[in-house]
């Protein structure tokens, strides 16, 4: 048989220690609490994340926003905007969590591993973790076209 995929690298630290905040309290609705919380936290909506088309996520039960782009010096810039408090806390777990980042910290994110290292799986519904997981995968998308748009500008010869 082959061998085994190898583990995903480790969280960053500030998303390894927000999802730790979450995951601390016993009881799954406290862990709730705090996500509404943490959502609380979450700056409004840029004029970028208004502006720009392709940033709905589409598999999730409330109505969310994320975009992610690559700054000019390599670490990412993050946005999201949602219309429930829950679907709010986890974008605020993933713009917090991933600020100032490397745009690869985030192509490399496993949904799955966001998801047990906060204690959200059996906290929140299959479908809200599914909804992280279609979170992070659109910023991916996001990041990726971001990052192929900067070196096709960049391989333009200038005058052009």
């Amino acid at each position: 048989p082959p061998p085994p995929p190898p583990p995903p690298p480790p969280l960053p630290r500030r998303l390894a220690r927000l999802a730790a905040a979450l995951r601390a309290p016993r009881e799954p609705r406290e862990r709730l609490l705090r996500l509404a919380r943490l959502g609380e936290r979450l700056p409004p909506p840029s004029t970028a994340l208004v502006a720009a088309d392709g940033t709905r996520v589409s598999s999730c039960t409330s109505m969310v926003d994320v975009l992610a782009r690559p700054s000019g010096s390599g670490s990412l810039r993050l946005d999201g905007a949602a219309d429930s408090r829950l679907a709010r806390g986890l974008v605020a777990l993933l713009v917090q969590g991933l600020r100032g980042e490397r745009a690869e910290t985030l192509l490399a994110l496993d949904p799955a591993q966001v998801a047990r290292a906060a204690g959200l799986v059996g906290a929140l519904s299959p479908s809200r973790v599914n909804g992280l997981g279609a979170m992070i995968r659109l910023m991916q998308r996001q990041l990726e076209a971001g990052v192929a748009a900067e070196a096709a500008a960049d391989a333009t010869p200038a005058g052009v």
